[in-house]
């Protein structure tokens, strides 16, 4: 069964960049995992393709310790002031969560979505929005998510960022439809709108495009706290949930633009793909993405799973896979076997900012914790 994954309501979510998605995507893979080594509930995943050279460029600031929260996926805007810690009134991060639709389906209820109202309470206002905490350990929830920033309870990571979707007992979520909760960076993909105008970006891409980098390199560490999938949803039966980091590259010469989504872990896939297999979509205004899996980076790397605790990617070189799939000129539409194509030319490609989250469907529930989150360049 085909049905539209989080890459497309990524596309979806940013109107101002892609519009009018047709195409459709699938998870459908399958491949073997690799072996990790678990010392004290915790994985090392071993760095892929080392980066050797000491000239590095950050993309990324460090997440900080408070949120803008851009609910609306139409702006991809700032909804109410920072929240989270006082210690950061203009935070260069924001929470960014979306709702996609499928066929004749009701909107989503407005309970599911963070909302601040001024003379109700502002972000602790009960329905939409339940704020508690402080500073070092806070938390923004509603009847469906949670976002909870903490300092505290591990400290030897700088602060923690968890992310908890619930399909499961919201029994009005409606089936077939894709809930998503992201963390992204302000920067020339979002700048947050009006409200955020006077933030610093957390994404400062270099002026070059890819053809002349050397390194593109991943550090995130990534602990997949709590995954309960049960078949609420029948019609149509989607009950999953996928955890990515994408990233979006802007074409400089004819300002098309490409999200490669690289999937960490998928709900439905025991032993993901290590064949080099990848979706794909497009649009009606030539826009084009990949969903790309972790495990067909290197043999050395270990997807995150329920009970494993932390995983930590170091120094993970994604250019090389980047360049691949872009320099192929196609990508499949969906699971294939039609093909979608686009410029290959690398060299008029450009990063320009980066998503990490979750997606889900129907009666699903994940809970993701992610930490020393960045991106540099060589």
């Amino acid at each position: 069964m085909k049905h539209c994954n989080f890459l497309t309501a990524l596309c979806y979510g940013h109107r101002k960049e892609c519009k009018s998605l047709i195409a459709w995507c699938t998870f459908n893979q399958r491949s073997e995992i690799q072996m990790g080594v678990v010392k004290s509930g915790m994985v090392m995943a071993a760095s892929a393709c080392l980066v050797a050279s000491a000239s590095a460029v950050d993309l990324t600031t460090p997440m900080s310790p408070s949120l803008w929260v851009a609910s609306n996926h139409d702006t991809q805007a700032a909804v109410g002031p920072p929240v989270g810690s006082s210690a950061v009134a203009q935070p260069s991060w924001a929470v960014l969560q979306w709702y996609l639709a499928q066929g004749n389906q009701p909107t989503l209820p407005p309970a599911y979505t963070f909302k601040y109202l001024p003379n109700q309470g502002g972000w602790n206002n009960y329905i939409n929005s339940i704020f508690q905490g402080s500073n070092n350990k806070w938390t923004l929830s509603n009847a469906t998510s949670l976002v909870e920033y903490n300092a505290v309870d591990q400290p030897w990571l700088n602060g923690t960022y968890t992310l908890l979707t619930n399909g499961i007992d919201a029994h009005e979520f409606p089936c077939g439809g894709e809930f998503d909760l992201w963390l992204s960076p302000k920067g020339p993909l979002n700048d947050m709108g009006p409200l955020a105008s006077g933030a610093p970006n957390g994404f400062i891409p270099v002026p070059n495009t890819i053809s002349s980098l050397n390194s593109l390199v991943l550090d995130v560490g990534i602990n997949i706290k709590d995954e309960r999938v049960i078949p609420r949803c029948t019609n149509p039966a989607i009950n999953q949930i996928a955890y990515a980091v994408t990233f979006f590259l802007k074409n400089v010469s004819n300002g098309k633009n490409f999200f490669y989504s690289l999937t960490f872990r998928d709900s439905r896939i025991t032993q993901m793909p290590t064949n080099g297999y990848y979706g794909g979509f497009a649009d009606a205004g030539g826009n084009v993405g990949a969903g790309d899996y972790i495990t067909n980076l290197a043999s050395s790397v270990v997807p995150p799973a329920p009970g494993v605790g932390r995983v930590a990617y170091n120094n993970l070189n994604i250019l090389p896979r980047i360049k691949q799939i872009i320099s192929s000129g196609w990508v499949y539409d969906g699971a294939g076997p039609n093909k979608i194509y686009f410029d290959g030319n690398v060299a008029n490609w450009r990063v320009d900012g980066v998503f990490i989250g979750q997606a889900v469907w129907g009666g699903s529930l994940g809970e993701s914790q992610w930490d020393n989150f960045k991106v540099q360049a060589f």
